[in-house]
């Protein structure tokens, strides 16, 4: 009986992380308001009842898809950045982040250039899952600033949040103007940290 039931469970959360993982790109690609609960159920292959096994409704979903996409894009952000030298590690990032890849596949990306016009229009309390992520990453790259100019440690906040807004603004931009050249060079100019 524990056995069926244990297997029942791990089932469940199966479902649950194949539901987040669908929504999750849906949201990215399509927008938060144009996706349905009814889509997203289709498309991970199970009934549109089985959502509220899962989720109160889509705005509990919502707030569930982003605590999933921002582990998921830090993780896709630091990795293999690990043994780098700070400077390394933030042009590592940077680079990542403000790249074609990342214009050209929205569904395998950051949320917050995707949705982000959105997410203020609704009334889940997302503001603070946002600013709970902006604040990690704020203080990972404030504490790479400070590695890289020591001298400059009381500036390190400020250039970390120009740094984030610059790279979540080229990534929208660049998605608006679609693959060109110009688009190409927004990319690149986020890349290269200003100093002031």
């Amino acid at each position: 009986m524990d056995i069926k039931k244990n297997q029942k469970q791990i089932q469940k959360e199966k479902s649950r992380e194949f539901i987040l993982a669908t929504a999750s790109r849906l949201f990215r690609v399509q927008g938060y308001k144009a996706t349905g609960i009814d889509q997203v159920m289709a498309e991970s292959d199970l009934t549109a009842g089985a959502f509220y096994a899962h989720f109160k409704n889509k705005e509990d979903l919502l707030n569930e898809v982003l605590i999933y996409s921002v582990r998921n894009t830090r993780a896709q952000l630091i990795e293999g950045l690990e043994n780098k030298s700070p400077r390394e590690k933030l042009a590592g990032v940077l680079g990542k982040y403000c790249s074609k890849v990342h214009r050209d596949h929205p569904e395998k990306g950051c949320v917050l250039p995707s949705i982000a016009a959105e997410l203020h229009r609704t009334e889940s309390g997302v503001g603070t899952l946002v600013a709970d992520y902006l604040e990690k990453w704020i203080l990972m790259t404030e504490s790479l600033l400070q590695e890289i100019q020591p001298q400059d440690a009381g500036d390190a906040r400020t250039k970390a949040i120009n740094l984030i807004s610059q790279s979540v603004g080229a990534v929208l931009i660049s998605r608006v103007l679609g693959p060109t050249e110009f688009s190409d060079q927004v990319l690149k100019s986020a890349r290269t940290p200003i100093t002031y």
